[in-house]
């Protein structure tokens, strides 16, 4: 097992900055890019860089643990696309119509039993159909901590060699490329999982934060070793 994560970073946390640089791995860093090339380039850099056994997406608005990533390094022995979850933020943006969300009301960022609309770029975030954070608990208490699901949104996902050769990334009318990668595993009849018992945290980001088309694109690689 030899996995390099690839940060798609069109902004620049602190608190990700400050958790990322505590995980013990290889990193590509796509700063600045927007999405088509960001995944793109990252795609074919794996592709030739023959060493790395996974292509782990790390998106700089989530934070998680050596721990988390330990644990889904094992799972990824067995599994060709697994991946932890989080909660999902998009209620909490200051012009959600809806009613105040807390913990109990909250979605999660994965969809056990619903594919993405298609094209993704037209659809709202009820059509999502998003597991609710009660019934990830729910599961949890009745022994369920390993789930097959329909999508996952890059929650730190561990994609084997074989599939990142198979399915290209793509965008839909430039953005929702984690869709876009759940519609195309599923065409595909590539399962992907998620265990539940890695939850990471999803910060909540302003559009004014992006910073492509405001910094020059840069890409950086960075050895564990260094």
């Amino acid at each position: 097992m030899n996995p390099i994560i690839f940060i798609p970073s069109p902004r620049d946390r602190p608190e990700f900055l400050e958790a990322t640089a505590k995980i013990n791995c290889d990193k590509l860093w796509l700063k600045y890019h927007n999405q088509d090339d960001a995944y793109r380039i990252a795609r074919e850099w794996f592709l030739t860089n023959k060493q790395y056994t996974h292509l782990v997406i790390l998106p700089d608005d989530l934070i998680v643990t050596q721990n988390d990533f330990d644990v889904l390094c094992e799972d990824a022995d067995n599994y060709n696309v697994v991946s932890g979850w989080c909660r999902n933020t998009i209620r909490l943006i200051e012009d959600w119509k809806g009613p105040p969300e807390t913990e109990e009301t909250a979605d999660s960022n994965i969809s056990i039993n619903s594919l993405p609309p298609d094209p993704p770029y037209t659809s709202t975030y009820n059509r999502y159909h998003f597991t609710s954070i009660k019934e990830i608990q729910e599961k949890i208490s009745y022994g369920i901590t390993f789930v097959r699901v329909k999508f996952s949104g890059f929650p730190l996902q561990f994609i084997s060699r074989v599939v990142v050769e198979q399915v290209p990334f793509r965008t839909s009318e430039g953005c929702c490329v984690d869709s876009c990668f759940a519609l195309d595993l599923a065409s595909a009849g590539i399962k992907q999982f998620v265990n539940l018992l890695v939850r990471t945290t999803h910060i909540q980001t302003k559009n004014s934060e992006l910073k492509v088309n405001k910094e020059k694109p840069d890409i950086i690689f960075e050895n564990k070793k260094s």
